[in-house]
C-alpha cells in the first residue's frame, strides 16, 4: 500500500488546527466511533503523532527530549481532556505502539526524523572492524563484559535492559550502516535468560534488526543447557510460571525446543559463570572472524 492508503486505513489525515486546541466536542466529531460515540484513543494519538511529523517535516516544529517528553508535550493534555488518563490501558503505552507501528510496520517515518534522544546509547558500542558481529545481553549488568569483547575484537555490543527499544535499534543500525553494507551476513550472539521471556527478547531484537534493513542474520543463544553440566542444571533450573498466559508462552517455547528434557524449566543467564560466557563468546567470535 502507498503511504496515503495506509494513513486512510488507519483513520489518519491532515488537520490544520492543532489537535491539542480542539474542544471536547471537536474531538468527538473527529475521533469518536460512529456506533458508540466514544472517542477512539488510538485514533487520536495516531493523528497527533502524524500531525507533529508533518510539522517537523515542514520545519515548523522542533521536537526535544525522548518519547516520554513527546507524550507530555503533545498527548497528555488531550488525553486529560477526553478522560483517558485513568483508563486501564495507558495512553503512553498506546503511543509507544503507534510509533512502533508507523516506524516498523508501515515505515512511514523514522524515530530519527523527530531527533529523539537515544537513552540507551551508553549501553552499546559499534565495532569499527567487525560491526556485523553483534554480542548482546538481556541485562545491563553485562555491560562490563560486553566492553571486553568490544575492546578485544572491535565487534558491536549492546546491553538491552529488557525488551529491546526499536528507537535504539534504529540508531544502532544507522551507525552500523555508516561503516558497512547492511546486505552482508550478520551474526548475533545472545546472552539472555533460558526461558520464554529471554527467547522472546532475542527474537524481538532480531526482528527489529530485520525491520531496519539487516536481512541475513545468523543467531546463537549461549545460555542453553548444552553449555551446563548436569549437576549445574539441577542446581540452577527453576519451574516456569503456571498462570494461563504464561502457560501459552511456555508451551510454544517447549515446542520450539526450549525447556529442560522437555519439561517446563528455565535458567537465568546469571547462573552461568562469567568466565564461561567469556570463553564461549570468544570461541564463537573467533570462529566467525576466521570465516570472513
Amino acid at each position: 500500500m502507498t503511504p496515503e492508503e495506509i494513513l486512510a486505513k488507519e483513520g489518519v489525515k491532515h488537520y490544520d488546527k492543532d489537535i491539542r486546541q480542539m474542544t471536547t466536542k471537536e474531538l468527538k466529531a473527529n475521533f469518536a466511533a460512529s456506533s458508540s460515540g466514544k472517542i477512539i484513543i488510538a485514533k487520536v494519538i495516531k493523528n497527533i503523532v502524524w500531525q507533529v511529523y508533518e510539522w517537523v517535516k515542514a520545519d515548523q516544529e522542533q521536537v526535544e527530549g525522548n518519547l516520554r517528553s513527546f507524550f507530555y508535550a503533545y498527548i497528555k493534555s488531550v488525553m486529560g481532556k477526553v478522560g483517558a488518563l485513568d483508563d486501564k490501558t495507558s495512553p503512553y503505552d498506546v503511543m509507544i505502539d503507534v510509533f512502533s507501528e508507523f516506524v516498523q510496520d508501515h515505515k512511514l517515518f523514522r524515530y530519527q526524523d523527530f531527533s529523539f534522544d537515544d537513552g540507551d546509547w551508553e549501553n552499546r558500542r559499534i565495532g569499527q572492524k567487525y560491526p556485523q558481529i553483534i554480542v548482546f545481553a538481556e541485562k545491563t549488568g553485562y555491560m562490563r563484559l560486553l566492553k571486553e569483547f568490544y575492546n578485544t575484537y572491535s565487534v558491536t555490543v549492546a546491553a538491552l535492559g529488557g525488551q529491546p527499544s526499536l528507537l535504539s535499534t534504529e540508531y544502532a543500525v544507522t551507525h552500523i550502516s555508516e561503516l558497512i553494507s547492511l546486505t552482508i551476513p550478520f551474526y548475533l550472539l545472545a546472552i539472555v535468560d533460558y526461558d520464554p521471556s529471554g527467547g522472546l527478547i532475542a527474537k524481538t531484537y532480531q526482528n527489529q534488526l530485520n525491520s531496519q534493513g539487516i536481512l541475513e542474520i545468523s543467531s546463537i543463544n549461549l545460555i542453553v543447557p548444552e553449555n551446563y553440566t548436569p549437576q549445574e542444571i539441577d542446581l540452577y533450573k527453576y519451574p516456569l510460571p503456571t498462570d494461563q498466559r504464561s502457560m501459552t508462552l511456555n508451551q510454544k517455547w517447549i515446542e520450539q525446543g526450549g525447556g529442560i528434557n522437555g519439561q517446563m524449566y528455565g535458567m537465568e543467564a546469571d547462573s552461568m559463570p562469567r568466565s564461561r560466557i567469556r570463553n564461549l563468546v570468544k570461541k564463537e567470535i573467533e570462529k566467525i572472524i576466521s570465516n570472513l
